[in-house]
Formats: structure tokens, sequence, C-alpha cells
């Protein structure tokens, strides 16, 4: 059943709001309560991802383009574990996938609230350790929401990647090499893109050279991506087979989110935004943010190349996620009218992104309008 436009947006948006003020009870649990019982962490942790996750969890297989492949291979396990002896990378996403049929049977509902339920909780989770107080957590927790959680209903197992992912950047800037490589190696068994992660492993590691790059890596990635546009994708369309053609037209003349122009400006805008309030102030940062700032930039070209390489374009999702952790650590290093002069800045942004993009686009991933199971 399908919901008004209306209705869905409000839905989407109370979900938001109730996971912001599960947040804040969770950030004031875990950082000023001693002792500390880690069950009861685990479980607001668990609140701040419930909402969400429930909309997920009952949605149709019409909101979210793979809803559907990710119920039919959910219900195919009754035929087995033959599916995970395939050829991929993703063995833990079709273990765990198996084990959910085993225990829950049937009810496809507990296998979507699962994918949807722990990249939140990673991201909820690695954010806290940036935000210096419980409103600007909410508000980063928030932002994610409203820039990449939509995509979620789409490419749920790439996103556990992503959450995963953040978590591994998270130890690389503690020069934590370990946990680094541990948590991208498990994030690669959900999703192979992850592969990319393990060169900014080299750039945490080059000072001298790192010093130089973070000089120059804006100005090339920006210039590349603002002033070549239109070359980049003549380029990318003489590639392409005869029969591919109405690809350059339809990129030409379709002002949605398909199109190569304002389409590629409403993808990227809130992580321009985001990247600049950090290279604002990154100076009064004295973490080793370099190959978190070539990460965040590099969803600029990602996301161009991604309008003739679907897969290129997936790349730019761990970009999108990147910035959301340098824009906190830096908004928390403000001082306060400077952070919430640009923490409300951002929200203007990215709601209206969120909105430009799911809601006037509606057949963006299509999630909007929402449809219950």
């Amino acid at each position: 059943m399908y919901l008004d436009v209306t209705i869905s947006v409000y839905l989407y948006l109370l979900s938001y709001f109730v996971s912001c003020i599960c947040c804040l009870a969770y950030w004031q649990y875990d950082k000023q309560c001693v002792p500390r019982s880690k069950i009861i962490s685990l479980f607001l942790l668990f609140t701040t991802v419930l909402p969400y996750a429930l909309l997920c969890a009952n949605r149709s297989e019409y909101t979210g383009y793979d809803t559907e492949n990710y119920m039919i291979g959910y219900w195919n396990m009754k035929y087995g574990m033959g599916e995970i002896t395939n050829s991929g990378f993703n063995y833990l996403f079709r273990i765990a996938r198996y084990v959910t049929y085993i225990i829950f049977g049937d009810n496809v509902k507990i296998w979507l609230f699962f994918v949807a339920a722990l990249p939140i909780a990673f991201v909820n989770y690695v954010l806290k350790k940036y935000a210096k107080n419980k409103v600007e957590y909410a508000f980063g927790c928030l932002f994610f929401l409203l820039y990449l959680s939509p995509i979620m209903m789409d490419q749920s197992r790439q996103f556990i990647a992503v959450g995963m992912t953040m978590l591994a950047f998270f130890y690389l800037q503690q020069k934590n090499t370990k946990r680094f490589l541990f948590w991208v190696f498990v994030a690669i068994l959900f999703h192979e893109s992850c592969l990319m992660l393990i060169m900014f492993l080299l750039l945490s590691n080059k000072k001298t050279v790192g010093n130089r790059l973070s000089a120059i890596s804006p100005i090339v990635i920006v210039t590349i991506s603002i002033f070549f546009i239109q070359y980049f994708m003549d380029l990318i369309y003489l590639l392409l087979p005869p029969k591919f053609a109405y690809i350059e037209e339809q990129n030409k003349t379709t002002p949605g989110s398909d199109g190569s122009g304002l389409g590629w400006l409403v993808d990227v805008t809130p992580m321009m935004f985001a990247m600049f309030i950090y290279y604002k102030y990154r100076k009064k940062s004295n973490l080793n943010n370099l190959p978190l700032e070539i990460c965040a930039l590099s969803a600029l070209p990602f996301r161009l190349a991604g309008y003739s390489s679907y897969f290129v374009m997936r790349l730019s999702y761990y970009g999108e996620a990147v910035c959301i952790m340098l824009l906190l650590g830096v908004l928390t290093l403000m001082p306060r009218y400077k952070a919430i002069f640009w923490t409300f800045a951002c929200l203007v942004v990215f709601f209206v992104h969120w909105y430009v993009a799911f809601v006037i686009l509606s057949g963006t991933h299509a999630v909007i309008p929402y449809s219950f199971n």
C-alpha cells in the first residue's frame, strides 16, 4: 500500500527526529555515567537505529530499487547454503542471511531490519567519538540520515561496509593500523568495493608527502570535476557501444538525478559544503586527516564517472560518509556561536538536498512515496 507523498515525507522525518532524541540519551549515558554498563550502552545504541530500521523492515518490495532482490535472495535460503559458496567476496553477508533464515524462517522483515540497523549502528557509534556534546552528536547523526539513509533502502549491503569503513578510518586516525586493516577486511566480506580503501593506509604514513597532497588535492579534484565535466562525459560516451547511444542524449537533457549536470550538483552539494567548512577550520584539528580528506573529495569524480559506470558511483558513498566525520570533527572545535551558525547552515543544506533528491526527484532510489509490506 502506497502512502501519500506528504505522509511519506512526514514519516521519514519523524523517524529521523525520534532517532535524534535517542542519540541524545545514548551520548548522555555513554559519556557521563560512571560506572557505565556495556549492556545498557548497547541497548541505547540500539534505540538510535530502531526508528529508521523499523521503517526499512516494514517496507514493501516497491520501496527501494533492490528491495525485491533482497527479499528473493533471503527466501532462496530455504534451498540451503549453496549460494554461500558462489564467487564473490561477500561471504559474511551471505552467511548472515542464511543464519537469519535458519533462526527466523520466512520472516523477511527481520532480515530487512538487520541490514538497515547494522550500518546505522556503526555510524552512530563512530560519530559519538567525534562529538563533544550531545547536541552536536545528534545533529551529526541527523546529517547522515538526511544525506545517505534513503540510499540504504536500495543498497543495504554496501552501506554495512560503509559503516564499518567509518570505524576503520577512525582507527587509522588513531594510528592503529591493525584495527584499521581488520575492519577493512571485515567490510570487504560484505562488499568488495572496500578493497580500494587499503591505499589510504599508504597516505597515512607519509607525513611530508601528505602535507603536500593535502594542500593540492582539493584544488586538483575540484578543478577536474567542475571544469572538465563535459569533456569527461564525452570521452565516456565515445567508449560506449552504439546501442547505448541513447544514454548521451538522456544525460544531456534530463534535469533529474540521472543527469550529469543538475543531478551531479544535487548529489555532491552537501559533501562540498561540509568540506568547505572543514577546510575553513581544519587547522584547529591535530588528527591525521589526510586519508579522510582524499576519500571525501574522491566522491566528486566518482559521482561524475558514475553516470556511465554504476559501480564507480557506488565508490562515492564512502567519501560522502567520511565527510560527515570530518565535519563533526571541526564543528566540535569551533567557538560556540560559530558552531551553532554552521550547524544550522548544514541542516538547511542537507535538508534541501534530501527534499530535492528524494522528494522532488521522487524516482531517486524509489524511496518516496513509501509503501508498506
